[in-house]
């Protein structure tokens, strides 16, 4: 598996290289640190969206209410974009879903939930 290569989604053709090839392609615990990492964003940015989206209605401000739309279509995008990374690079050769599956359940299915529970909303997104 290497970092540098192409890639194209249905928005953006995707040319990545690692600008510093001796730390990432050829160190493989540092390459499989950050394609695991890419793995945990996608339910990151639903995190943050329904996070925001929750106190969304208590703005009054313009700028601000479209600050946090612009957000929230920036998170979409970077989810969906992180999303497409994993399957190109390691969803041909892993079964992926499962981790995925599983991962959801317990940080965002049990734990945000709880933290909401227990600390309340504001306290649990910050």
């Amino acid at each position: 598996m290497i970092l540098s290569g192409s890639f194209r989604c249905s928005i953006i053709d995707f040319h990545f290289s690692s600008p510093n090839p001796e730390a990432t392609e050829n160190n493989q615990f540092r390459r499989a640190y950050l394609v695991g990492l890419s793995l945990l964003f996608p339910e990151g940015e639903r995190f943050f969206i329904r996070s925001v989206k929750h106190f969304a209605s208590q703005i009054h401000d313009d700028g601000l209410t479209q600050d946090v739309k612009n957000f929230i279509g920036q998170e979409a995008q970077h989810g969906k974009l992180h999303e497409t990374f994993n399957k190109a690079v390691l969803g041909h050769e892993y079964n992926i879903e499962p981790f995925l599956k599983w991962y959801k359940s317990t940080m965002f299915d049990f734990v945000e939930t709880q933290a909401n529970r227990i600390l309340g909303e504001k306290l649990a997104l910050s």
